[in-house]
């Protein structure tokens, strides 16, 4: 598998991002894309797009003052429950408990 769709994620994290589009440029089908990405990354596509969301979520929070809605909005996620579910997964805490912390 090329870096190709590992860069296009890193690239366009507040997009809509297609595992089809992400195949394609791999030259797979999306079943053998899904798993080259596994085993080249320790996980599949949907997963590292949110680690690499939350990752710049985390930064905003600690070093902004910005709303939590801003903060989902330029993480590219949909609404706040969904960013607030991922944050929460991911690092064990919400975003508004996170920013608590930092002061």
């Amino acid at each position: 598998m090329t870096d190709r769709p590992r860069e296009y994620i890193d690239s366009g994290l507040t997009e809509n991002i297609g595992l089809e589009a992400m195949a394609e440029m791999a030259d797979l089908s999306v079943f053998h894309f899904v798993r080259a990405f596994r085993q080249s990354l320790g996980m599949p596509p949907h997963q590292y797009l949110l680690h690499r969301r939350i990752e710049p979520a985390e930064n905003l929070l600690q070093e902004t003052d910005l709303s939590l809605s801003e903060i989902e909005i330029s993480s590219g996620f949909g609404d706040q429950s969904h960013f607030t579910r991922h944050f929460r997964r991911l690092t064990g805490m919400t975003p508004g408990t996170a920013r608590w912390n930092r002061r």
